[in-house]
């Protein structure tokens, strides 16, 4: 059983404790477990923003369908709080569906149109 000494709480995948044997343990989003230190996370949590290298790393873009492997990485890591926690839950961003129904329907009777002025 572990036993937490202390530890910084800032979000989902972004944690960092120690344990009763004075191991620091970190989880961050984006970065390798264990790479980050007590002191790099509490710079973070104040709102700093912190420079790591990373050997190698993968990025997917679901889109494309691809993936890019890239080499010898300066990575920036800052605390996003962009999300909303209420009630010990992120809220969910809300998206004017109205105003998206609209646009969609006026891009198809663009479409639709454009093929009389061009033919």
């Amino acid at each position: 059983m572990v036993c937490i000494k202390k530890a910084y709480f800032l979000g989902i995948k972004k944690y960092v404790y120690i344990d009763d044997k004075d191991v620091t343990h970190s989880v961050f989003s984006g970065v390798s477990r264990n790479t980050l230190t007590w002191n790099e996370i509490e710079q973070i949590s104040k709102g700093l923003t912190i420079e790591i290298s990373s050997l190698i790393k993968f990025y997917k873009n679901i889109n494309k369908l691809n993936i890019a492997i890239k080499n010898n990485l300066e990575i920036s890591i800052t605390l996003n709080t962009r999300k909303k926690y209420f009630n010990n839950k992120y809220l969910a961003i809300k998206i004017n569906i109205k105003f998206l129904i609209t646009i969609d329907y006026y891009l198809k009777l663009f479409y639709f149109l454009r093929w009389f002025f061009v033919y």
